[in-house]
């Protein structure tokens, strides 16, 4: 069974090519994303994770301006459901985030689930601030609005990372083959121009 099994690694492997990613422009933004988002992350969602002595000052002060500036109530007094998503941000964005760091400049053959997963979770967790948002009251129209610009592009490129992951993942399926099979969006898109 160990032979067959070896085998079969090594035919993943031979499928699996590796593309530079000077020719992947839609994983130059997400590594660009990702590098952004672990800091923010750190210092401004998962601040209220933190043990008090553990917490840096900038934290705070960033957590602060977030409710002060924005009169954010996930950051001023978040619901209890919100509490879980900044536990879903740790536990899961957070490994994921630094993960993808390493990942998508190897092109890694399990990069497209994992940012499917990703798109998808982000793009939930995202929407369900934004309805809860809605329903504020008390806020001007502009006030409102400046919450909808912090939100809103984030729940884009979640629904960018999700088509394009998804697509990325059929084509590994139809042509069981490796990362260099799941070609995303930008190569379809490169095809189209070159026929």
């Amino acid at each position: 069974m160990a032979p067959q099994r070896q085998r079969q690694r090594q035919q993943q492997q031979q499928r699996h090519v590796r593309r530079p990613l000077s020719s992947r422009k839609l994983d130059m933004l997400y590594l660009v994303f990702f590098t952004i988002h672990i800091p923010i992350m750190l210092l401004v969602d998962l601040g209220p994770l933190w043990p008090s002595t553990l917490r840096p000052q900038i934290s705070r002060t960033l957590h602060d301006h977030m409710a002060a500036t924005y009169n954010d109530k996930f950051f001023a007094d978040p619901p209890a459901w919100f509490t879980w998503y900044l536990y879903i941000e740790a536990l899961y964005h957070l490994p994921l985030s630094m993960w993808m760091m390493w990942a998508i400049p190897k092109d890694h053959v399990m990069l497209p689930l994992h940012l499917l997963l990703f798109g998808v979770e982000t793009g939930i967790t995202t929407l369900t601030c934004i309805a809860d948002m809605g329903s504020w009251t008390g806020y001007t129209t502009k006030q409102k609005n400046d919450l909808y610009g912090l939100y809103v592009p984030y729940i884009g490129l979640a629904v960018l990372i999700g088509v394009d992951a998804f697509v990325r993942v059929r084509n590994q399926i139809l042509n069981g083959a490796g990362a260099g099979a799941g070609a995303s969006l930008q190569a379809g898109a490169d095809k189209g121009k070159k026929a």
